[in-house]
């Protein structure tokens, strides 16, 4: 799938959860939808004032990310959840220590 403008595919991951939590977490909270993913798929950037493309360069396809709550649009490939989010829209990108 190619994605255009300033946009990118993330496949929905569960985010991780602590260990060990005296937390209660009810359960219309986990029912909401998942603001972290995994990138499938990174569109061609957006178009600056005189035209030029500006290409995403600091998220790649294989990158995990948080997205802000309820600022992606849900679809399915393939029967598999994802949905396509602005690039705006990314807060973070996750790494993970070794």
């Amino acid at each position: 799938m190619q994605i255009s403008g300033p946009r990118l595919l993330i496949r929905p991951l569960e985010a991780p959860r602590p260990k060990s939590s005296i937390l209660f977490i009810p359960e219309t909270v986990e029912a909401e939808p998942s603001n972290y993913g995994l990138v499938l798929a990174v569109g061609n950037g957006a178009r600056n004032a005189t035209g030029v493309r500006t290409p995403i360069s600091d998220i790649v396809t294989g990158d995990t990310v948080i997205v802000k709550r309820y600022a992606s649009t849900p679809i399915t490939v393939n029967d598999e959840p994802a949905m396509i989010v602005m690039q705006d829209d990314v807060l973070a990108v996750v790494t993970f220590d070794a």
